[in-house]
């Protein structure tokens, strides 16, 4: 429940992971949880293609090598949906490190290409940086949804005092029970700005 006139909290980021070793998975994880963030596990291409199609992610570590599809083409695929086009995508690899392979990363849309073995403290705080720019783009995006909602119902709340108002001018003649009437409407709909 947020108190009235707080800011609204961010939607908390998450991390895909996607790595056909389940072992690889839950090094991943492990080295992430410092973090605080709640991370989703893909044993499979066509699995982290389903959850990037459920929901938003802060950014995704990705193996490049897995056997039905690589991590590059797996990334080609991520930005070709609504929320892949601007997800970080960091691919991780044991394998391809030589700079055929990282240029390959980069031209498919990598953030950050990273090799094995690697420092988790370097590889926590390149997911942290991706992570507190979701956070903030979520607490703007929250932000103007809330400006837009009080500007709406701020027009509904005109409209109706403009429609008490032409109604009370239809229905009767006596002017003095028009302004009455006016005068009811107006301090209502300020009544209903102040609360």
């Amino acid at each position: 429940m947020s108190i009235a006139g707080s800011a609204p909290r961010p939607r908390s980021a998450a991390i895909l992971l996607v790595d056909d070793h389940p072992a690889n998975l839950l090094a991943l994880d492990a080295v992430l949880s410092p973090l605080g963030v709640r991370t989703v596990s893909a044993q499979s291409p066509n699995q982290a293609l389903a959850h990037v199609q459920q929901e938003s992610f802060a950014a995704a570590l990705i193996d490049v090598q897995m056997p039905e599809m690589d991590g590059f083409q797996l990334a080609q695929r991520i930005r070709q949906t609504d929320r892949g086009r601007q997800l970080p995508i960091l691919f991780v690899t044991a394998i391809h490190q030589d700079e055929q392979y990282v240029a390959r990363g980069y031209e498919a849309g990598a953030a950050d290409y990273i090799t094995k073995p690697f420092d988790p403290a370097i590889v926590r705080s390149r997911v942290k940086a991706f992570v507190d720019l979701y956070e903030q783009r979520e607490s703007v995006h929250q932000k103007q949804v809330a400006t837009r909602t009080r500007e709406r119902d701020e027009a509904i709340r005109r409209l109706v005092a403009f429609e008490r108002i032409a109604t009370a001018a239809l229905e009767t003649s006596d002017v003095r029970l028009l302004l009455d009437e006016l005068l009811r409407a107006f301090t209502d709909a300020a009544d209903a700005a102040d609360s």
